[in-house]
């Protein structure tokens, strides 16, 4: 039984990092015009300039449904985070 404990544990986990994370980020993002509202850095030398807030992807090894995953990365996207 402690496996299924972990496992639900994991899912609630996955949902607060889905939802909690992404919802208000998008709203507050959306807010102030989009991408253009997130701070961004030079990646080393290269000049090319991403967003000073990623993603990560941790919480997505291992979704309840793909589409879930998909969901998460194209709303970080649409938002500017790269």
């Amino acid at each position: 039984m402690g496996g299924t404990r972990r496992n639900m544990e994991l899912t609630s986990r996955r949902e607060f990092l889905a939802g909690a994370a992404m919802g208000p980020l998008a709203g507050a993002l959306g807010a102030q015009g989009g991408a253009a509202g997130i701070p961004t850095r030079p990646l080393g030398k290269t000049g090319v300039r991403v967003s000073a807030l990623g993603l990560g992807g941790h919480h997505q090894a291992r979704p309840k449904e793909e589409s879930e995953s998909f969901r998460i990365v194209h709303a970080a996207i649409d938002t500017g985070i790269t």
